[in-house]
């Protein structure tokens, strides 16, 4: 794969260690190229093969170089979608928004409203009385909620003058 012909031509800059920050580091700088528009099970099945662990050369014995790799990732998914703050990225990201319900929210939503900062918010009802909202300023996605009631939404829209 590229990603094979990487590491054996040197590109990754010989470091070959098992783990995670090496790769978290590399994916924001698109330097995996077309290794992340794999397959979901395909690409964790090569992350599970091939993470790297940066300059260490042993087995990454450290869940937080797993863990900064897999919200890379996450990131890097969402902000394919949308265009996001890095606070809007890591609240789509810690609330769980999918790819597909965050196009579903922007294409389809229930309800646009505008906010007293001119931010845009759409509304979607994604059950009775259940909601989910994204706040998108010129910058993109500021912030996120999931799964609100509509009081939490009517509060919300008063305390915020959606109009």
């Amino acid at each position: 794969t590229e990603f094979d012909d990487m590491v054996i031509n040197g590109d990754l800059n010989s470091r070959y260690a098992y783990g995670g920050a090496f790769l978290a580091e590399l994916i924001p700088l698109g330097k995996l190229g077309k290794l992340t528009g794999k397959g979901p099970s395909e690409l964790r099945h090569k992350l599970d093969l091939q993470m790297f662990a940066e300059g260490t050369g042993k087995y990454a014995s450290n869940a937080a170089q797993y863990q900064k790799l897999k919200d890379s990732l996450a990131r890097e998914e969402i902000q394919s979608v949308i265009k996001t703050t890095d606070h809007g990225a890591e609240r789509l990201m810690v609330r769980g928004f999918t790819p597909s319900e965050i196009s579903d929210l922007k294409l389809s939503p229930s309800k646009v409203m505008t906010q007293s900062d001119g931010a845009g918010v759409y509304i979607k009802e994604i059950s009775a009385g259940k909601f989910n909202v994204i706040v998108e300023s010129e910058n993109g996605v500021v912030t996120a909620l999931k799964n609100i009631s509509e009081n939490s939404l009517n509060r919300l829209s008063k305390n915020y003058e959606w109009k």
